[in-house]
């Protein structure tokens, strides 16, 4: 195996973090975080600008330091080497008045050597208080949970209500913004973000294995939006199901048989799902702050459509999307202005793969609201352009650096067309003996 290693570029300075999140006591307010890296070794300074539906809302000057030059040779022998970083960052918080939805765009001012991380994008919604369904038999505690919350509307009804008099769906899309189902499961599940409560909707790979007796969380994830700030360790159990969850099911908190809450989702169904009910817990949970916490975290975290844990849409990434009933194809228009025109399923979800460019995906016959897609490289790895020093496989196998490029067969082409041409002429001057003869 020989390395040939290609360009020798170092100078790249890109976009690695964009987020932006609105504030849910104001929704009018919007905050915006990046994060720039430099990869070179010169200390850049540059203009970051911040527009919102082309318009310019907002400019940084940043400065970043240079990354200092490596130690010449093997990086086997220099541990040194290896603590190096391989970029410096500089990030900015800001936060802006928005009352509408719009395309929010970061731009740097200086060209490099890849120009692909130089511009983000994030696709911002309108500001909206959440309205949220309850489905229950009756429950006290989710009724106080919630009362304090800055909804735009909250509201209680029974199960055999949802399958029949409330109007909780158009076009096969739930009209609430988030439907809590406790301790009961509909027939149905139109799209939409959802909260369980000790049952389990109707959908493929989703199975109850039996019931649990007393438990306690042994393990949760506090850095989940979910469980920010949610105090599990005084909780007790004493009823739950044991349930059987598909592999791509995020758990969020662990028992001793398993999940115990649960994050799953599919093209058009995003759910949070808890092994037990309210009532099920002892009282240093639900007479407690960290319930109404946790009802607040997941209430603005499904609302958001899945809060900004899920990251940016990467060029080669699949875009999912459900239409409404009836709509068969949706017409998608690329950054670059081409239109290709995508097929949906049976199930009216259309996939759309051809994100090659980074940029704004509209979606021209798209649903309202969920008719754009940024896609952003906002990769730390890709953005660093510069080639390695030694290449290696494995531990220690040293991979020789080659200088030239050859071809994979040896040009002996010269040799026969010369034996070829020494033929002719043995044969041409055998003919003209034979003449003069």
């Amino acid at each position: 195996i020989e390395w040939i290693p290609i360009g020798t570029a170092r100078d790249n300075v890109g976009i690695t973090t964009l987020r932006t999140y609105r504030n849910h006591e104001q929704p009018d307010l919007l905050e915006t975080f990046y994060e720039v890296s430099n990869y070179g070794p010169e200390t850049i300074k540059t203009d970051v600008s911040v527009y919102v539906d082309d318009q310019l809302v907002h400019v940084d000057t940043l400065t970043l330091e240079g990354l200092p030059e490596p130690p010449a040779g093997d990086p086997a022998t220099q541990p040194a080497r290896a603590a190096l970083p391989e970029r410096t960052s500089v990030s900015r918080n800001f936060v802006q008045a928005l009352d509408r939805a719009g395309v929010l765009e970061v731009r740097l001012a200086r060209p490099d050597s890849l120009a692909a991380d130089n511009r983000a994008w994030a696709v911002v919604p309108a500001p909206r208080k959440l309205r949220v369904l309850v489905v229950t038999e009756g429950n006290p505690f989710l009724d106080a949970a919630i009362a304090d919350m800055p909804l735009a509307e909250r509201r209680f009804i029974r199960p055999a209500q949802f399958e029949t008099e409330v109007p909780a769906t158009a076009d096969g899309v739930a009209l609430y913004d988030v439907v809590i189902f406790d301790k009961v499961a509909p027939e149905s599940l139109p799209a939409g973000n959802y909260l369980f409560f000790r049952a389990l909707p109707p959908l493929e790979g989703l199975s109850e294995a039996g019931k649990l007796g007393g438990q306690r969380p042994i393990w949760w994830d506090d850095n989940h939006a979910v469980l920010r700030h949610v105090n599990l360790d005084p909780v007790v159990v004493f009823d739950g199901l044991d349930w059987e969850l598909p592999e791509d099911a995020e758990s969020l908190i662990e028992g001793p048989s398993g999940p115990m809450l649960a994050r799953y989702s599919t093209e058009s169904h995003n759910m949070l799902l808890v092994s037990f009910a309210i009532e099920h817990t002892n009282r240093e949970f639900f007479m407690r702050p960290a319930f109404p916490i946790f009802m607040y975290n997941a209430i603005r975290f499904l609302g958001s459509g899945g809060g900004p844990e899920r990251g940016p849409t990467r060029p080669g990434a699949t875009l999912r999307f459900a239409l409404g009933t009836g709509a068969d194809a949706a017409t998608v228009l690329t950054p670059d202005q081409r239109t290709e025109r995508v097929q949906a399923d049976p199930n009216g979800v259309v996939r759309f793969s051809g994100t090659r460019r980074v940029g704004v995906y509209r979606i021209e016959d798209g649903p309202v609201g969920r008719d754009r897609f940024a896609v952003n490289l906002e990769d730390r790895h890709e953005s660093n352009v510069t080639p390695p020093g030694v290449f290696r496989i494995g531990a220690n196998v040293k991979v020789e650096t080659g200088n030239l490029i050859r071809e994979s067969t040896p040009e002996i082409w010269r040799w026969f067309v010369g034996a070829a041409l020494l033929v002719v002429m043995l044969e041409w001057w055998v003919y003209n003996r034979r003449v003069m003869i």
